[in-house]
C-alpha cells in the first residue's frame, strides 16, 4: 500500500500538473465570461508557465523537501483565488500564485516519491503510474470545464441572480430566481386602501383604473384601481445581460361575470423609491401605500407588455381572507425587460423597482402570486417555490 507521503505527493504532482490541463479547455469559457481578447486572456497561461519554470529550476537546485507544505499551501491558495477572481485581472494574479505553487510542487514532490520507492523497479512504481494518469490530464480537464461550464457561475456575472445554464442535450434553460431583496406589493386607489400596504399579501393585484396608462395618474374618489409593485437586486451583476425577463404566476381574475374569453395583458415600467406621489422622497416597498408611491407617468413608449393572454375560468372572489386555498390558474406570464436591465446596471443601481398594471378592461382584477404566496410557510396552498416572481437573466 502507499505511504502517507507518497499518497500525498502523487495527488500533488497530479493537481500542478492538471491545472494547466484545466487553462487549456477554460480558456473560451473565460473570454465568453469576461468578455476579454485573446490577448488578455493568454497571459492567464503564460504567468502561470513564466512562474512554474522560473521557481522550478530554482527549487531543483535547491532540492529542499521541506519546502513541500509550502508549495501545496501556496497551490491552494493560488487556486481558491482563480476559482473566486471577479475578473481577467484578479485571475491573473492568481494564476501567478498559482504557477509559483505548482514549481515548488513538481520538484519536491517528485523527490517524495522517488525516495518513497527506491527499492522498486523504476517500471512498475507508483511514479510512472503518476506519469500516466498525468498525461491523461487533457481529457479529465475537459471533462472538468465541461461538466462546470453547465451551471451559472459568480465569473459570469449572475451571482445571486437568475441565469441560464446548457442542459446535457445543449439546450439553453432557465434557473428560476431566488427571494427579492425587498420584497413585493400591491396599493389600492379605493378609499378604504389607501393607507394600506400589502406587502405582506399572498398575491399581488392588479386593476387599470383608466387614467393614466397603467391607471398610474389617479389621486382620490371612488374609482378602484390597483398596481403592483416588485424589486430585484442587481448587486452580483459584473456586466449588463443579453436578455432580461419578468416572470409572474397568474392566479386568477375576480368577477364571474367577466367571460373566460376575455384577453388582457400585463405593463411594466421601472420606477423609483426616491420620487413619491405627494412630493415624498421616500416609499420603498415595505412601506408604500397607494397615497406614498412611486410617481412616475407611463406611455406606449416607456412600458413593456406581455403577450395577450385570455383571463380563463379561474375566479377568485373579493374578501375571503388571504385566498390561501383558493385554486391558481398556474400560467406563467413573461415581459421582457431587458431595456430596463440593461440601464439600470449602466447607471450603477444595486436594485431595480418595476411597477406593473394590467392594459384594462371591464372589471379586468387580477391576481399573481407574490414572494409570500409562494412560500413554503404560510404561503398559498396550490403554489409552491417556483412560482415566485422572477427575473431570469441570460448573459
Amino acid at each position: 500500500m502507499l505511504g502517507r507521503a507518497a499518497s500525498v505527493g502523487i495527488w500533488a504532482l497530479l493537481a500542478a500538473n492538471a491545472d494547466a490541463a484545466i487553462e487549456i479547455h477554460a480558456l473560451t469559457e473565460v473570454i465568453e465570461g469576461h468578455q476579454v481578447g485573446g490577448v488578455t486572456v493568454d497571459m492567464v497561461g503564460d504567468l502561470y508557465v513564466a512562474d512554474f519554470g522560473e521557481t522550478v529550476w530554482k527549487i531543483t537546485m535547491e532540492g529542499e523537501r521541506r519546502v513541500f507544505a509550502t508549495g501545496l499551501a501556496v497551490f491552494t491558495l493560488g487556486s481558491v483565488a482563480a476559482a473566486l477572481a471577479p475578473s481577467v485581472d484578479a485571475l491573473n494574479v492568481a494564476r501567478a500564485v498559482q504557477g509559483l505553487g505548482g514549481a515548488i510542487l513538481a520538484p519536491t514532490t517528485l523527490t517524495v516519491l522517488v525516495t518513497t520507492f527506491t527499492e522498486q523497479k523504476a517500471n512498475s512504481s507508483p511514479l510512472n503510474g503518476a506519469t500516466n494518469v498525468t498525461l491523461n490530464n487533457l481529457r479529465v480537464g475537459g471533462r472538468l470545464v465541461q461538466y462546470s461550464s453547465q451551471f451559472p457561475l459568480a465569473p459570469s456575472g449572475i451571482g445571486t441572480l437568475t441565469s441560464t445554464y446548457t442542459d446535457a442535450n445543449g439546450q439553453t434553460q432557465n434557473v428560476k430566481a431566488g427571494a427579492l431583496t425587498s420584497g413585493d406589493t400591491w396599493v389600492g386607489a379605493w378609499t378604504g386602501d389607501q393607507t394600506k400596504n400589502n406587502s405582506s399579501d399572498l398575491t399581488l393585484i392588479t386593476r387599470n383604473t383608466g387614467v393614466g396608462l397603467m391607471g398610474e395618474q389617479y389621486t382620490t374618489g371612488s374609482g378602484d384601481g390597483k398596481l403592483s409593485y416588485i424589486q430585484f437586486p442587481l448587486s452580483s451583476l459584473t456586466r449588463a445581460p443579453s436578455q432580461a425577463t419578468l416572470h409572474l404566476t397568474y392566479v386568477g381574475h375576480r368577477y364571474t361575470s367577466v367571460p373566460s374569453t376575455d384577453t388582457d395583458q400585463l405593463m411594466v415600467q421601472p420606477v423609483s423609491d426616491a420620487t413619491c406621489t405627494g412630493g415624498g422622497t421616500s416609499c420603498p416597498v415595505n412601506t408604500m401605500t397607494w397615497q406614498n408611491r412611486p410617481s412616475f407617468t407611463a406611455t406606449n413608449s416607456s412600458v413593456a407588455r406581455s403577450a395577450t393572454f385570455a383571463l380563463g375560468s379561474t375566479v377568485i372572489p373579493e374578501g375571503g381572507g388571504n385566498h390561501q386555498n383558493n385554486p391558481i390558474d398556474g400560467r406563467v406570464i413573461t415581459v421582457d425587460v431587458t431595456a430596463f436591465v440593461q440601464n439600470a446596471y449602466a447607471a450603477g443601481q444595486s436594485t431595480i423597482l418595476f411597477a406593473v398594471c394590467n392594459a384594462g378592461g371591464a372589471n379586468h382584477e387580477l391576481r399573481f402570486v407574490s414572494s409570500e404566496g409562494a412560500a413554503s410557510l404560510g404561503g398559498l396552498t396550490n403554489a409552491n417555490a417556483d412560482m415566485m416572481p422572477a427575473l431570469t437573466l441570460t448573459p
